[in-house]
């Protein structure tokens, strides 16, 4: 096909997925990695500039913008640049706007018009993964210039699943920029309760190391929980598959989302059952006592129930673990997402609907 796309990103590297679809149709790629944390309107400001300036000297012939953030400020960049066909892959946008709160309520109808009519040109294309997350941010999922695609995918034959390692104790991780919509506290709640409950279980938090999103928690908030019994902080993330050789369980108890987490991609690859919130995303991914174990957002109680059914059933680790690890392996690759991605690609550049 030849051609040339360029990826803006905020806080991560463009996905492995949508590398390998760009290469495999012969496009040229550029990354784009300017976008400020957070939205202040003069950072931003200055930052959509400086990715028009890129664009304009790169001159692709399409702009995928990864993440809602990016999806603002490279959306405005490609207005200046004079750019057209854009991608906006805002994915799980409550991972980023708390929508239970009226200034996240607030931040969720600004995008909304910002995405929806002033950066929308005839040939934009919005992603998300579910048509749940679409709703969230006021998009119509019938809209021809919605896609409901999942370009979330693993290396699932580079991440194996290793042995489980000893029990008890009952190894947990929380791994991931520790939002604070992720409700970390719950979790350390949760293990406070079954600890006090005679549970033998451990908590480790994967995460948090300076340089982290404004959305984050603070150092010191981590420092005084991992002071705690049974909780630990650990703010450099090591290789998933030597996270997951650690640790038998991967807990998401978050309060908002409606994307799959990575981690909980990861996790799953390597085997790893899951425990998180009934909240959209996570559902999409996690079938209540199958894959893992899905409780009710800002209750510890149940998810300290939730470790006590791992501790005390020694069948539920290894079955929840296989069938999580299969899960992946239908439509969660790697190569999974890059054919989607290919497909999309492909109908924009052809000026075909996606």
């Amino acid at each position: 096909m030849g051609g040339r796309i360029a990826f803006v990103v905020a806080d991560a590297p463009v996905p492995a997925a949508l590398l390998r679809a760009a290469a495999e149709l012969g496009l040229a790629a550029d990354a784009i990695e300017t976008v400020p944390p957070g939205l202040n309107p003069l950072a931003s400001g200055y930052a959509a500039g400086q990715i028009a300036a890129a664009l304009k000297a790169a001159g692709p012939d399409l702009v995928h913008c990864i993440g809602l953030r990016a999806s603002l400020v490279g959306g405005a960049a490609c207005l200046l640049a004079g750019i057209d066909r854009r991608v906006f892959g805002i994915g799980g946008a409550g991972d980023w706007l708390p929508h239970p709160r009226l200034a996240g309520r607030a931040a969720r109808r600004g995008a909304a018009f910002l995405l929806g009519r002033v950066l929308r040109s005839p040939r934009t294309r919005y992603l998300f993964g579910t048509e749940g997350g679409a709703r969230a941010l006021r998009f119509d999922p019938r809209d021809g210039a919605v896609a409901i695609i999942r370009l979330s995918g693993v290396d699932a034959e580079g991440l194996r699943p290793p042995p489980m390692p000893a029990a008890p104790p009952l190894r947990v991780a929380v791994a991931g920029p520790l939002l604070r919509a992720m409700a970390v506290d719950v979790a350390v709640e949760a293990v406070r309760i079954a600890r006090e409950g005679g549970l033998d279980v451990e908590l480790t938090l994967v995460g948090g190391e300076a340089g982290a999103p404004p959305q984050a928690l603070r150092p010191e908030t981590l420092r005084g929980w991992a002071a705690q019994p049974g909780i630990r902080w650990q703010p450099v993330a090591p290789e998933p598959a030597t996270l997951w050789a650690e640790h038998h369980l991967a807990c998401m108890p978050s309060r908002a989302g409606e994307g799959v987490p990575d981690m909980l991609l990861e996790a799953a690859a390597c085997g790893r059952p899951l425990v998180a919130t009934d909240i959209p995303g996570r559902r999409d991914f996690i079938t209540d006592d199958q894959e893992g174990l899905l409780v009710a957002p800002d209750d510890p109680a149940a998810l300290a129930a939730a470790f006590r059914r791992f501790a005390e059933d020694p069948v539920l680790l290894p079955r929840m673990g296989a069938a999580s690890r299969a899960r992946v392996l239908h439509g969660w690759t790697e190569r999974d997402a890059a054919e989607r991605a290919k497909a999309l690609y492909r109908a924009m550049l052809a000026g075909a609907p996606a």
